[in-house]
């Protein structure tokens, strides 16, 4: 199973705290924004990934800004890198090289 960046996993908590807060199951949801109870099961545990469409039906169904919910997931994110920087986990990780560049030297939310 692939490892997922603190971010996927504040997205992850920012879902299923706005599903609670207006009282909707995961088979509701899952109907409403057309994929399986049990993928969107995996996405609110951070197991899996949401494409844009289902993130952007998702936040339709509730109502909700698609930017609002980004923002609350970036503050957690932040959060964690400030507050517990071991478990903090980068989408991916950048160095600088010379010409002030930056080059990919893992992509640690794509490993497999």
């Amino acid at each position: 199973m692939k490892t997922l960046s603190s971010f996927c996993k504040a997205m992850a908590q920012i879902m299923r705290s706005r599903m609670a807060f207006h009282d909707i199951t995961q088979s509701e949801m899952a109907e409403a924004i057309g994929i399986s109870q049990s993928q969107l099961s995996k996405i609110l545990r951070a197991e899996r990934t949401i494409d844009l469409e289902t993130f952007e039906a998702f936040c339709e169904t509730l109502g909700e800004s698609t930017a609002d919910l980004v923002k609350d997931g970036e503050s957690i994110a932040e959060r964690t890198k400030e507050t517990n920087p071991d478990r903090y986990q980068p989408a991916a990780k950048f160095s600088l090289v010379e010409d002030n560049t930056r080059m990919i030297i893992t992509r640690t939310a794509c490993d497999e």
